[in-house]
């Protein structure tokens, strides 16, 4: 999420990032970055929100005034024509045609692989985060209402759960049309019918302090991870109970796993690993004066992460 002028939402989330991983005093040194695999391969200059990877060569990198693409794994960076107008900070690719970049009012599309894009409002204005299953059907979560659903590619949208009172923050994710699963001020639900009904499992899961971004990721219907204020929590029942593996205080946190054993973890400065489903943390990458945006791999060696800086990083086998 991200503190672009135009996106007044994303600036209160990277302040408070900020203070959150800030002493409150003035240090008397500045803090190192430890980079271990990872090197800075760009600096653009300017915020820089998320990025993914189709392929070793091919990616797209969300600015705070474009859309940006590369062909050499992230050396150099063009815009992409007619982008500057997207509001933009979040980006899911299907394959390799089939794309979306999406903000608080706006939802990008593409169906050649990001050369060219269309655009849509989004009408109800406070859009956090979204998922794509299909070209057609895809879901976002509106930071006071709840979340919605589209079977049109975004051109109508449907209030899904209701939760008008019972917000800031709807955390969710869908493994296919039917079965998805959602994480509301830390009570947790189901649903298999793509959202027509929910089913409460757990609540209390966490501090219910959901100020700002983090992100549920499934691997089936029993395995999941949930980022949240204090930290990433897991279930291995579907969500009837979780525990916290990665306990830490933090405004801006998702995971990436591959599978039951392999994955990562984004928290503010700090990209950490597993090979063992949570059960052991190693830091692949640690900024010491800055955040990072986003991050996306293609396998556990192969990566890449944005900074709100403006740096691209790159993990290398």
């Amino acid at each position: 999420m991200k503190r672009i002028p135009l996106i007044v939402l994303s600036a209160c989330l990277y302040l408070s990032c900020n203070k959150n991983n800030s002493s409150g005093n003035t240090p008397t040194t500045q803090a190192l970055d430890t980079l271990n695999n990872w090197v800075k391969v760009t600096n653009a200059g300017f915020e820089l929100d998320d990025v993914w990877f189709n392929d070793i060569k091919t990616g797209i990198i969300a600015g705070s005034n474009s859309l940006f693409s590369s062909t050499d794994s992230g050396n150099t960076w063009a815009v992409i024509p007619n982008t500057s107008s997207f509001q933009v900070f979040n980006i899911q690719f299907l394959d390799n045609l089939n794309g979306f970049v999406q903000g608080t009012k706006q939802l990008g599309s593409t169906t050649d692989g990001g050369k060219n894009w269309s655009l849509k409002s989004i009408s109800s204005g406070n859009a956090f985060t979204f998922q794509f299953i299909n070209p057609s059907t895809g879901y976002y979560n509106d930071y006071n209402k709840g979340i919605y659903k589209t079977v049109d590619t975004g051109r109508t949208w449907n209030l899904i759960f209701d939760g008008t009172g019972k917000g800031p923050n709807f955390i969710f994710d869908f493994l296919d049309t039917l079965n998805g699963f959602a994480m509301v001020n830390a009570n947790f639900s189901k649903t298999v019918d793509g959202g027509g009904n929910w089913q409460l499992l757990a609540s209390n899961i966490t501090d219910s302090n959901f100020k700002t971004f983090y992100k549920m990721q499934f691997l089936d219907t029993l395995t999941g991870f949930c980022a949240t204020p204090t930290g990433l929590f897991k279930t291995s029942d579907g969500g009837k109970s979780w525990n916290n593996i990665l306990i830490r205080e933090t405004t801006f946190m998702f995971p990436h796993f591959f599978d039951k054993n392999n994955g990562f973890c984004l928290a503010a400065n700090t990209i950490y690993k597993t090979t063992d489903g949570g059960a052991n943390w190693t830091v692949s990458c640690k900024l010491g004066q800055d955040d990072f945006s986003g991050m996306h791999f293609l396998d556990i060696n192969t990566g890449w992460a944005t900074t709100f800086a403006g740096f691209v990083l790159r993990l290398k086998p």
